[in-house]
């Protein structure tokens, strides 16, 4: 019971964080592209 519920939780954790993760590496490219198209 115990270990169904610890991996409920870490199935959770995993998928905010690969959302989390989704948006910084959009982000990432947003800046590499704003870097690219105007370099400073």
């Amino acid at each position: 019971m115990y270990k169904f519920i610890t991996f409920n939780n870490l199935d959770f954790n995993h998928q905010q964080r690969l959302a989390v993760l989704s948006v910084e590496i959009r982000k990432k490219v947003v800046m590499i592209l704003i870097h690219t198209a105007r370099p400073f």
